[in-house]
């Protein structure tokens, strides 16, 4: 139960009529909420557009009457009614109006002296009682109170005794910053419950004209209420509205959803929504705000971690709220926490692959690579991730253990990839000369669908047989006969030259002396100059493939990203292509040495 105050130090900036949707839209997404009406000099709650009983229903002023009368708390069922919602809410709606609006209600109203019922009558355990009364019959996710304007006894009870959370609603000129200073200060200095907590604040600057301030007078009364009620940001702005449905008192979120004005309700509820920790949709959304703020100071750290607390203590059976925690407590580098809570998540139900993969992650950072690896292959033999989940789980399979790829073609998540998803798995997979059998799979069922791909994964296929040694296999894909330079797509006469060195043993001068004299600025990335280094020195211009190395070694630092290398026919890391580069270097200056993809198949040959 989250209770709600709706206050202003001056009428005419639409209190009630906030309130009002405010509390329409909490019911009408699934919510139970009770509408009470405490303006009880000029009530109003039970006259909006909102379904009633046919017969009238006594309310605040009579309760309060007949408990001054017995000195006992009535039974609150007989001073509020239920309104029907329009057909697809799926919430509740209950309303306690102010009183029966007869002859005697002034009477009534006038006979009730505030300070002599809280001083001698007992005033503050009746509206714990009534408090208690609302809790225990209604349950009640939210009740929302809608209080006397300025400085009276009724208002104190609204904003100090009963609510969680104030709604400040204000027109910005000196009046309301002058009212609003002891109303604010008096809220904050009281502390509410057992654990002596503050009662959230919000500030909402209503009935704004909706005009240009070119002079800076909005802007100039919002930075002097800021400072004198001490708040950074507003939780809603509601601009003037010119609609003659005003006069019908018709509830915007109900009757004109679409609505400007609709939609600055909706938005003032969500971020009510988002303090009460104990609104499950409202933690998610407290959450979700906190993981993109980033560092944003916006949030008061005490603040933050006291919501979390609170939010963890109040869904603690709840996967998906624990799994959102344990993802902030990593962003603030709280590992154990967040690992704890990531077990916790997984153990009421949420293990979905997002969790999983997160938990995997967290243990393998920590060296629990076998508990780690068991996440992962949940996540490749199981369904429901995505294309990005499944990629993140294939490269940690690959760190933790290279021999388990072949089991990602069978893998649930993987049969439901797109052609495009697929490569970029086979991609990934052309890592490890252990993996790459795993990519010749997926490359030749890709080739046998003759997708629009087909190009791109001819030219993959390719590469992953040079470097499992297949040379026959990837000339005869090539082309079945030698290609000729200048005929031919200069990436098929090299690789083609470097399957027939691998297959033969002898490398083709002849076919690669074509490709080194080519304009060096057609060589744009570091493999394309890595191969033009290799085409260079075969062509016998050592100085100019050691150039080209040179060049390559300085794009990769400026750029650092991974790619591929023909030193390995492997995809590999910044650090270990310049490794590549220094073994070139050697090669091209004379030294005894080979590129790996043909020490590789020298050894698969032997074996």
């Amino acid at each position: 139960m989250y209770t709600v105050t709706f206050y202003s130090f001056k009428g005419g900036v639409g209190r009630t009529m906030t309130l009002v949707n405010v509390g329409y839209e909490l019911a009408k997404t699934g919510r139970r909420v009770l509408l009470v009406d405490m303006d009880l000099e000029a009530p109003g709650l039970d006259t909006f557009n909102l379904a009633r009983p046919k017969e009238p229903t006594p309310g605040m002023v009579d309760f309060v009457t007949q408990f001054r009368h017995t000195g006992e708390a009535p039974d609150v069922s007989g001073y509020m009614f239920k309104s029907p919602l329009d057909p697809g809410a799926s919430g509740e709606l209950w309303i306690m109006p102010a009183g029966l609006q007869d002859d005697a209600y002034d009477q009534n109203l006038n006979s009730i002296n505030w300070q002599t019922l809280y001083a001698r009558e007992d005033g503050y355990l009746l509206f714990e009682d009534l408090k208690a009364q609302w809790r225990d019959l209604l349950q009640p996710d939210y009740i929302l109170i809608d209080s006397r304007t300025g400085h009276t006894d009724v208002s104190g009870i609204c904003t100090r005794q009963l609510p969680d959370a104030v709604v400040v609603l204000f027109a910005p000129n000196e009046q309301n910053r002058r009212g609003l200073e002891k109303v604010v200060r008096d809220i904050r200095t009281e502390p509410r419950g057992e654990q002596k907590k503050p009662t959230e604040l919000h500030f909402v600057m209503a009935n704004v004209p909706d005009l240009d301030d070119e002079d800076q007078i909005l802007a100039d009364n919002l930075k002097k209420m800021r400072a004198s009620l001490s708040f950074t940001e507003l939780s809603g702005t509601i601009y003037h509205y010119d609609s003659l449905s005003l006069l019908n008192q018709i509830v915007f979120t109900a009757s004109r959803p679409r609505s400007r004005l609709a939609e600055q309700y909706r938005k003032l509820m969500r971020v009510i929504v988002r303090r009460n920790s104990d609104d499950r949709e409202g933690a998610l959304d407290f959450l979700s705000e906190l993981a993109r703020a980033g560092r944003s100071r916006r949030f008061a750290p005490a603040a933050v971690e006291e919501q979390l607390a609170a939010i963890r203590s109040r869904h603690s059976g709840d996967g998906e709220i624990l799994f959102r925690i344990a993802q902030i407590y990593r962003r603030q580098r709280k590992i154990d926490e967040a690992l704890s809570l990531a077990d916790q998540a997984i153990s009421v139900g949420f293990a979905d692959v997002e969790a999983l993969l997160f938990r995997a992650e967290m243990n393998t950072a920590k060296g629990n690579r076998s508990v780690a690896l068991e996440d992962v292959k949940k996540i490749v033999q199981s369904g429901g991730g995505n294309y990005i989940e499944l990629s993140a789980a294939i490269r940690l399979l690959l760190d933790l253990d290279s021999s388990l790829a072949s089991m990602i073609p069978a893998s649930p998540n993987f049969s439901i990839l797109e052609p495009p998803d697929r490569l970029q798995i086979a991609d990934q997979l052309m890592v490890s000369y252990e993996t790459l059998p795993t990519a010749e799979l997926i490359l030749r069922e890709l080739e046998e669908a003759k997708s629009d791909l087909r190009g791109l994964v001819h030219n993959q296929l390719v590469l992953c047989l040079i470097g499992q040694g297949k040379f026959p296999a990837a000339k005869n894909l090539i082309s079945p006969n030698e290609p000729i330079p200048g005929e031919s797509d200069a990436s098929e006469v090299f690789n083609w030259a470097m399957a027939d060195w691998g297959q033969t043993g002898n490398l083709r001068r002849e076919l690669l002396s074509q490709l080194a004299a080519r304009d060096a600025s057609s060589f744009t990335n570091p493999n394309h100059k890595q191969c033009a280094a290799l085409a260079l020195w075969a062509a016998g211009n050592v100085d100019g493939a050691l150039l080209m190395i040179a060049r390559a070694g300085q794009q990769v630092l400026d750029e650092g990203v991974p790619l591929f290398s023909c030193w390995r026919y492997l995809r590999v890391t910044p650090d270990t292509f310049l490794k590549d580069l220094e073994r070139q270097k050697e090669m091209t200056s004379g030294a005894s040495v080979l590129p790996l993809f043909l020490e590789h198949g020298m050894r698969r040959d032997s074996d």
